[in-house]
């Protein structure tokens, strides 16, 4: 290929370099300067102020695909503004721990990163509840329902967030304020059923079939079932 001549330098979109090969003059960005056969990618597919990746398989002339879209509030990309747009969970081992958060007796969720205000669907594990975790349990719902005659696998309601505190700024000597981040719960709804399910760690995207049904218990719940929590316990 030979160096591009002035007019057809002077005729590059903004951020393009500019190169001449066998079949004429073709535009590209520089950070992917990758040839095929002589060729390279042709201006007509590139947009100057956009981030460029090749295909696959990279021909001459090939279309660049453009980028993901942005996840608005609600959408795959995170917290939800109303029950109703659930599309994340969050999973919890020992479903003593799912059923006291729910019924308002667990008020923080601790993780060792930031979940960002909003309603996420709890999901109860597989694994039976740690003595531990058992143990706040009894001290602050002594007559909760034995472990194993809750559900596991599955997600059990929805939660909503709404803040988060280090322990030192919680209540003194609240069980549950454990950190390093403790995310204060000021909300949920208890499903009549719940929706079985694998569990993952994180925040983790529900699938569809299960994201149907999850949509469909909380139409079912309604405003009736929304509870609303006293967060005076843990310091609030």
């Amino acid at each position: 290929a030979a160096p591009a001549d002035a007019a057809a330098v002077a005729r590059a979109p903004p951020g393009l370099a500019c190169r001449t090969t066998s079949s004429g003059t073709s535009y590209y960005p520089p950070t992917w300067a990758r040839a095929a056969g002589g060729h390279v990618q042709r201006a007509t597919t590139a947009r100057p102020g956009r981030v460029y990746s090749p295909p696959r398989r990279w021909k001459p002339g090939a279309r660049q695909a453009s980028p993901p879209k942005r996840s608005s509030s609600g959408g795959r990309g995170g917290a939800a503004k109303e029950p109703g747009q659930v599309t994340r969970a969050l999973t919890l081992q020992g479903a003593q721990q799912v059923v006291a958060i729910l019924r308002g007796y667990k008020l923080i969720e601790n993780r060792s990163w930031e979940i960002s205000t909003g309603w996420y669907a709890i999901h109860a594990g597989k694994q039976r509840i740690s003595d531990d975790r058992a143990e706040r349990v009894r001290q602050v719902w002594p007559d909760a329902p034995p472990e194993d005659s809750l559900p596991h696998s599955a997600i059990v309601g929805l939660a909503y967030i709404q803040e988060r505190r280090t322990p030192e700024e919680c209540a003194p000597g609240y069980v549950w304020a454990r950190g390093p981040i403790c995310h204060l719960i000021t909300k949920a709804i208890e499903f009549d059923k719940p929706v079985p399910c694998s569990g993952r760690p994180g925040l983790w995207v529900i699938e569809e079939r299960e994201l149907d049904l999850v949509r469909a218990e909380v139409a079912r719940a309604g405003a009736a079932a929304l509870r609303c929590f006293d967060l005076r316990p843990a310091g609030v």
